[in-house]
C-alpha cells in the first residue's frame, strides 16, 4: 500500500469550497491520482489530502477508518509495571481495562 499526503489551501479554492466542503482536498487528491497513475499496476494507492480548514478527501477518510478498524481488532499487550507481567487483552475487552 502506498499513499501520498498533501495539504490544499482552502482559501485558494474559494469558488469550489464554498459550494462543497472538501472540494480543495478532492481536487488535490485527484491530481495525486493522475501523478501516480503508473503505480496502479503494482500498488494500492491512496491519495490523502487535507484542507487547511481540516477537511479530508473521501479516500483519506476511508484509509484512516480502515487502519483504525484493523489496529483496534488486534489484541493489545497490557503490562503491569510493578510486577512486569503482561497479558494480551482482546479488543472487545479493552474498554474495561
Amino acid at each position: 500500500m502506498t499513499w501520498d499526503v498533501t495539504v490544499a489551501d482552502a482559501e485558494s479554492h474559494l469558488a469550489a469550497t464554498t459550494l462543497a466542503a472538501g472540494a480543495a482536498a478532492d481536487k488535490a487528491a485527484a491530481n495525486k491520482e493522475i501523478k501516480y497513475s503508473a503505480l496502479a499496476s503494482t500498488n494500492i494507492f491512496f491519495p490523502v489530502a487535507f484542507e487547511t480548514l481540516g477537511v479530508m478527501n473521501r479516500l483519506a477518510v476511508d484509509l484512516v477508518s480502515e487502519n483504525g478498524r484493523r489496529i483496534n481488532s488486534v489484541p493489545t499487550a497490557f503490562c503491569s509495571p510493578p510486577e512486569g507481567k503482561c497479558a494480551l487483552i482482546p479488543s472487545h475487552l479493552r474498554q474495561l481495562v
